[in-house]
Order: structure tokens, then C-alpha cells, then sequence
């Protein structure tokens, strides 16, 4: 299988896989480009299908396992997992926004536990905030965009059909 972190980035990416690469451009010292690297692209997903997906993990940084994230000061929109091994030896988050992919990953290479509890929520999603907003630093604050032929409705609560005014929770 491929790694949590290519997936999401073709999520936050629209569905299109880009071959990752360390060189992006060499200039002379004129600033005359000697060499320009264009990275591979491949549409994995549609954009629809990608998108539906963001939305699904955007729910897990503001109300499920990394709902922490906005209470540690990293507000802007996100998405992302969390991971936890079942005798607690490896935790983790890859989380993303439409410009960043981070993946964090605690433990130790013996395969001992971490101890009770610590999960990815508790190891890792501390340790990717600051990351984070370090690598946001002078970037604008983007939301995820909406392809074409997404449609969104708000439910109600109680019905889990599309909200009318007389529903008691939207």
C-alpha cells in the first residue's frame, strides 16, 4: 500500500498525485534558470471524490481525535488522522491543510509502549501544531476549494433530513 501521507496529499491536492522531488529550480548567479524541475502530475481521484474526502477529515480537527488542534493555536483550515498502534508503541497524525501535508510520528524502534493512553491525539498532534504554523508562516489562510458538482445542505439533528426552519437543531 502507499503511505498515509501520499494519500492525503492527493486529498489536499484535488486527487491529482504529484512524484515527489528535492530540487525545484537551479539559477545562475544572474538568476538565468539553468534548470526547472515540472513535477509528474496523475489524477488518482476526481476532485469530487477528493473533496468529500478532506470534508470527512476536517471533522476529525474540529470535533473528533485532533480536535485539540484549534486550542493549541493552529485555526486555519485543516484536515488530518490520527493513529494509534493497539499496545500503544507507535502514535501519529498526518494532518493537512490545501498548501501542507505533515506527518508525525512518536515512538520507539524497540516496539515498546509509550504508555497508557498516549495516542496520536496525545503525542502528535502537539508536536504538529507548532510545525505547522511554522510552515504556514507568511502563507495566506486558504480553505479547501469546492470542485464543481458538490452540494452542500445542513441537516437536521434530529430528522438527519435536510434542516426546514422548524427543525430544533441545525
Amino acid at each position: 500500500g502507499r503511505d498515509a501521507d501520499a494519500v492525503l496529499t492527493e486529498l489536499a491536492n484535488q486527487g491529482i498525485a504529484a512524484a515527489p522531488y528535492c530540487v525545484e529550480k537551479i539559477t545562475d548567479r544572474t538568476g538565468r534558470v539553468l534548470e526547472q524541475h515540472k513535477p509528474e502530475e496523475k489524477e488518482v481521484l476526481s476532485p469530487q471524490t477528493a473533496y468529500l474526502m478532506c470534508s470527512l477529515l476536517q471533522t476529525v480537527v474540529c470535533c473528533g481525535t485532533a480536535s485539540d488542534i484549534p486550542g493549541l493555536g493552529f485555526t486555519r483550515p485543516a484536515a488530518g488522522k490520527t493513529g494509534t498502534t493497539n499496545n500503544y508503541s507507535d502514535a501519529w497524525f498526518v494532518g493537512f491543510t490545501p498548501q501542507v501535508v505533515c506527518c508525525v510520528w512518536t515512538g520507539v524502534d524497540e516496539r515498546r509502549s509509550l504508555g497508557a493512553g498516549v495516542t496520536g491525539s496525545v503525542a502528535a498532534v502537539p508536536v504538529w501544531v507548532p510545525v505547522m504554523t511554522a510552515l504556514h508562516e507568511g502563507k495566506p489562510v486558504r480553505d479547501f476549494d469546492v470542485p464543481e458538482g458538490i452540494k452542500s445542505e445542513k441537516l437536521c439533528d434530529e430528522s438527519h433530513a435536510i434542516a426546514t426552519r422548524w427543525c430544533p437543531k441545525v
